[in-house]
């Protein structure tokens, strides 16, 4: 099932992310069964949407900070080494993603929802 919510785009030297309601990760938390060791929530809740790499068309960067954008989300935790995960779907980041020059389909920007 999907569901829509959304969030605010906010730039940082090597990172972009949304900022999104904490009640989501608050809520899929608590449904991490208890036997499953998870660490403290290390940053607000956020959707990674470019990290760990750094665009080649940098004049793009910064242009939509404070934007409000809506996306949609599953509602299946996934596993990762490090976090737990929620897809993300939003065509409005894809976008964002291709101006910055940054293949949608890059193992660092496609956009997760991620909580710890």
């Amino acid at each position: 099932m999907l569901y829509q919510s959304t969030g605010v785009l906010r730039y940082y030297p090597n990172k972009l992310i949304v900022e999104i309601d904490q009640g989501i990760s608050d809520l899929y938390r608590k449904l991490i069964p208890k036997w499953i060791k998870t660490n403290c929530q290390m940053y607000p809740a956020h959707i990674s949407v470019v990290r760990k790499e750094t665009p080649p068309n940098m004049q793009y960067w910064d242009k939509y900070e404070g934007v409000e954008i809506d996306f949609w989300y599953e509602n299946i935790i996934r596993f990762s080494e490090t976090y737990f995960l929620l897809n993300v779907f939003c065509n409005k980041l894809e976008d964002i993603i291709t101006d910055l020059g940054i293949p949608v389909s890059s193992i660092y920007s496609l956009p997760a929802y991620v909580f710890k």
